[in-house]
């Protein structure tokens, strides 16, 4: 998984934490960093510039310590701007949680698909 310290995607949302966001072994890494951090607002860059394929992040160095330390800084910050940011994450974390659960847009989704699949076997073949 190279040095990526959240998962892969926006999983991250659905815990309603504030994270690090660290895209570091793949391009759309870089999208999902955009939407965490410029566009929900409930993460915070490490600052990584340029994506390592797999293999190949123990050759380059793409998060200095120092970095992460200001990152971890800013997210345990009792300012106005990392509070907001933990109200921020908190509500879509809830948004989330209510999609997975029965009768959730999430959910549906599933169950369509599930119900999809038998009624379109000839299109599986």
């Amino acid at each position: 998984m190279g040095n990526r310290l959240v998962p892969i995607g926006i999983r991250p949302v659905h815990v309603g934490q504030p994270v690090m966001y660290n895209s570091s072994s793949s391009a759309e890494q870089f999208y999902n960093e955009k939407l965490l951090v410029e566009v929900f607002r409930i993460g915070v860059s490490v600052g990584v510039k340029t994506s390592a394929d797999y293999g190949e992040e123990k050759d380059k160095v793409l998060v200095r310590s120092e970095d992460v330390k200001k990152v971890i800084e800013q997210l345990m910050d009792k300012g106005e701007e990392a509070e907001e940011r933990r109200k921020r994450a908190r509500k879509l974390g809830e948004i989330a949680k209510k999609s997975v659960k029965e009768g959730g847009s999430s959910y549906m989704n599933v169950k369509k698909l599930i119900q999809h699949i038998p009624e379109n076997k000839s299109i599986i073949k």
